[in-house]
């Protein structure tokens, strides 16, 4: 999907390769369009998150080109509008736990996380159970090493064209 991470996933490995976005076609879809278009052989390949990934790591035949550990930072961000987040700072602490606690239980019981989610989501059990497994639900607040990252690629779809504008990641964030 466009402007998603697996997008800056591809066009982080494209820059590692010393090759061009315009050396490939990229095909806009959500995940359950692509896992499809992969699996019918509509698409050469495929870069997608879990629970999909893992449901083609079981199902299909296909071998992972390059994960994107090393390669990419991975961020999970929960927002709130400018206002929302200065009138309520105590709200936000608040769901930031819930989210926390809510994380550790799910790492605690994948399997019933796995028997819920799956039919919602149309993957497998094993899909989900092997998604909630290697995942880590942990918020906390933003780091600057986060916030570099997040300029950096900013900066690099800017001038690779993916984005029309340059933007200053700290000009989002409420100091």
């Amino acid at each position: 999907m466009f402007g998603s991470n697996v997008h800056w996933l591809i066009v982080a490995l494209l820059k590692k390769w010393r090759m061009r976005l315009s050396d490939v076609t990229l095909v806009n879809m959500t995940p359950v369009e692509a896992y499809a278009a992969f699996r019918r052989g509509d698409v050469d390949a495929w870069g997608m998150w879990d629970p999909w990934f893992a449901q083609a790591e079981s199902q299909l035949t296909s071998r992972l080109l390059a994960p994107s550990r090393g390669v990419i930072n991975n961020y999970y961000f929960l927002m709130a509008t400018r206002v929302f987040a200065q009138k309520h700072a105590a709200v936000i602490r608040l769901i930031i736990d819930e989210f926390n606690k809510n994380g550790a239980w799910i790492k605690n019981n994948p399997d019933q996380v796995a028997t819920h989610f799956s039919p919602y989501l149309g993957v497998s059990r094993k899909a989900m159970v092997t998604t909630v497994l290697r995942s880590s639900p942990t918020f906390y607040p933003i780091s600057a090493q986060a916030l570099e990252n997040q300029q950096q690629i900013a900066d690099s779809l800017f001038e690779r064209g993916v984005i029309p504008h340059r933007l200053n990641i700290n000009d989002w964030m409420l100091r």
